[in-house]
């Protein structure tokens, strides 16, 4: 019998782009929370992060519904 295995990572969302898998892209991180989880994404997760696809780009303040249900998992992504 296989056990769950949960996994807890920092997440940001992104706008006015949809991050595809095995594909460069670049993205701002400017929101405060995004920037707190980048930061323990580099310095608790390996620099492994999980970015959601914000539904309305407009919208500053990100709630569960303005995010689609799609994720990218980047691991040990590189930030310069």
């Amino acid at each position: 019998m296989e056990e769950n295995t949960k996994i807890v990572l920092p997440a940001i969302a992104v706008r006015g782009l949809v991050p595809l898998p095995n594909n460069e892209f670049k993205i701002e991180v400017g929101r405060p929370n995004s920037v707190l989880a980048l930061d323990a994404s580099e310095k608790m997760y390996s620099g492994n992060i999980i970015l959601l696809v914000q539904k309305d780009s407009q919208v500053q303040d990100v709630i569960d519904l303005v995010i689609n249900a799609i994720f990218v998992i980047l691991l040990n992504n590189e930030c310069t």
